[in-house]
């Protein structure tokens, strides 16, 4: 799935069980953060990255199931952002 705000699109790519975001910068400096919570114990993790204008990348995979990890992703643009809803 994909979320965007201007000059920034973020993805978040699932497998089975393998979570991970991807990030692509076209006119500014943009922020992707993928989030891991596991519902279970209410403990969430996170990572960040950043690029400048034309810049891409991806984020470490995280794990997730379809019952106790979920994984979202969030993306700014320095001045507006944007968030998925939660995925198992």
């Amino acid at each position: 799935m994909s979320i965007s705000v201007p000059g920034c699109i973020g993805h978040l790519n699932l497998s089975a069980n393998s979570a991970y975001g991807h990030l692509d910068s076209y006119t500014t400096t943009c922020w992707l953060t993928i989030f891991d919570r596991n519902d279970q114990t209410g403990l969430q993790t996170s990572q960040t990255i950043s690029f400048g204008p034309g810049g891409s990348g991806n984020t470490n995979p995280y794990y997730h199931d379809s019952v106790v990890h979920a994984v979202a992703i969030a993306i700014s643009n320095g001045s507006q952002s944007t968030g998925s809803a939660w995925y198992h």
